[in-house]
């Protein structure tokens, strides 16, 4: 008896298993300045020789904060907030908070003039830590949802976020006065990685044309 091609083999192979297909989606975020905030080159908030750079990311918001003035500039952490698509406000982690910690006190940040600062922020509840039998392992869930189980899904994620907005509220002070900032940033493009191509928002029906008169 003739034993089957290894082409065959891997074909019967091929169909015994079980459909793994996924979908995944990424998102552009762009920051959108206010009007007296906002200073050449595009995307930078300036007040009072402070000036911060905005880097949108997955899974939170990088930023560079320059601290041109004479006075110390502070972020207070706990007072800050992210904003999600749905309106609700999550408490925020940055950059250097241990696992140990994440409940604690976070202590205000103390930009010294002359002097920047690198952080990232993410939405606190969004950092989370799995116990395997053999290690911990931590992992942030991005800001809106990546994965898809179908095309239709994944079809939904741009028209329901495509044109929606999230925010960030920091309190800083600058100048020796404190204030409330919000930072607003428009998921611009929503992407297929798959196909490589941008899940648009459907446009919608046009209104019917009144009928001519006679």
């Amino acid at each position: 008896m003739r034993l089957p091609r290894l082409a065959s083999l891997l074909v019967l192979a091929a169909l015994a298993l079980p459909s793994c297909a996924h979908y995944r989606a990424r998102y552009d975020l762009l920051y959108i300045p206010d009007l007296a905030h906002a200073v050449a080159p595009k995307g930078v908030f300036e007040e009072a020789g402070v000036h911060i750079k905005w880097y949108p990311t997955e899974n939170g918001f990088s930023f560079e904060l320059k601290n041109h003035s004479k006075h110390s500039v502070r972020i207070f952490w706990e007072q800050s907030a992210y904003v999600d698509t749905t309106g609700t406000a999550h408490r925020v982690i940055h950059k250097g908070i241990r696992w140990s910690d994440i409940n604690e006190t976070e202590p205000p940040t103390v930009v010294p003039p002359g002097a920047y600062v690198d952080d990232m922020i993410i939405p606190g509840d969004h950092y989370q830590l799995k116990v395997t039998p053999y290690r911990y392992l931590f992992r942030v869930i991005p800001l809106l949802p990546t994965k898809a189980s179908s095309e239709t899904q994944l079809e939904s994620y741009g028209q329901k976020y495509t044109g929606a907005t999230v925010s960030l509220l920091l309190p800083i002070e600058i100048d020796g006065k404190r204030r409330e900032y919000h930072f607003e940033f428009l998921v611009k493009t929503v992407w297929d990685l798959g196909r490589h191509v941008k899940l648009q928002r459907t446009a919608q029906a046009a209104a019917p044309k009144a009928p001519a008169k006679p």
